[in-house]
């Protein structure tokens, strides 16, 4: 109900500093590294988001919009600022080259979630990545 109630705001707002007609469709997305990025809490220039999925992401908030399309870097408006990032074909699909789906599965099981590491991880617990990775599909 909440979501509904905000989709309906937000879908006016859009409709109003638009100029679009009311019964113009307006629909929305982003990626997952964008998702990452907000997740993670980055509110302040010069923070950055690394992020591993089927490519790995980079994106950091920037008060200055930058675009070089010669290195894959871009930009997305962000408030009064921009996150500015680029991918790499480096992320977690080139494992489907070098691995079965039998044999990740076991690599994973021996995955300590408890383990202490040293890097600064922001993982999701198990049942929101399998209804992720289903909703991917």
């Amino acid at each position: 109900m909440i979501f509904a109630a905000m989709k309906f705001k937000i879908i006016y707002i859009v409709h109003i500093l638009s100029g679009f007609q009311e019964d113009c469709v307006v629909c929305t997305g982003t990626t997952d590294s964008i998702v990452a990025f907000l997740a993670a809490r980055a509110t302040q220039p010069g923070k950055a988001v690394t992020s591993l999925g089927s490519t790995l992401a980079i994106k950091l908030l920037s008060n200055t919009r930058i675009e070089d399309s010669r290195f894959g870097v871009y930009s997305h408006r962000f408030d009064d600022k921009w996150v500015v990032g680029g991918a790499s074909n480096t992320g977690g699909a080139v494992l489907r080259q070098l691995f079965t789906n039998d044999e990740l599965d076991k690599l994973s099981e021996q995955i300590n979630p408890s383990e202490v590491s040293l890097l600064d991880y922001y993982p999701l617990p198990l049942a929101y990545a399998v209804k992720l990775d289903i909703l991917l599909q």
